[in-house]
């Protein structure tokens, strides 16, 4: 049953709220996933501030320029696409499509938004690549300890001696 100009309307209002919303879009292919695998990946997706619509790209190119997003141009995809939207972290989105993709090869990336710039298939792959934002800080707070520890361990070192040669001493 075709959509009604209302309801195509208010599709094109949420999708306009989430674009503005977001900080990363990623479209996929989704034909040819089985609808309970395309299931799981939405629950993982919500999991993570991160939400999976699928639309016509019609109402997706109206809602892209009605946002702002002008310089995004979906034309050159010529398959049906859902679009996944990043609230929170931007690499997150890329990072669990791309798994997902791994393990259902007929899922594919074609394209995305990161910064307000169309990105393509190869791009989205380095972004999965990349460490978290967790993992970054997690590192930085290493770097910044290890020195820390190594003088604690040369103060150490001293006194530890000192208590050795005076037990030595004592005999």
């Amino acid at each position: 049953m075709p959509l009604s100009r209302q309801q195509k309307e208010q599709i094109i209002k949420e999708l306009i709220n989430q674009f503005n919303r977001m900080k990363t879009a990623i479209f996929v292919d989704y034909r040819r996933i089985p609808a309970i695998e395309l299931q799981k990946l939405r629950r993982n997706l919500e999991k993570e501030e991160v939400n999976f619509k699928v639309t016509k790209k019609t109402l997706l190119k109206i809602a892209l320029q009605k946002s702002g997003l002008k310089n995004v141009n979906i034309d050159n995809i010529n398959t049906p696409i859902a679009t996944i939207f990043g609230f929170g972290d931007e690499i997150k989105p890329a990072k669990i499509i791309f798994q997902f993709a791994k393990e259902h090869e007929n899922l594919k990336i074609v394209g995305g938004i990161f910064e307000n710039k169309f990105i393509d298939e190869h791009m989205i792959k380095t972004l999965a690549a990349l460490p978290t934002k967790e993992q970054l800080l997690a590192n930085l707070v290493n770097s910044l300890s290890s020195p820390l520890y190594g003088l604690v361990n040369v103060l150490q070192g001293n006194i530890r001696r000192l208590v050795y040669v005076l037990s030595k001493i004592n005999r």
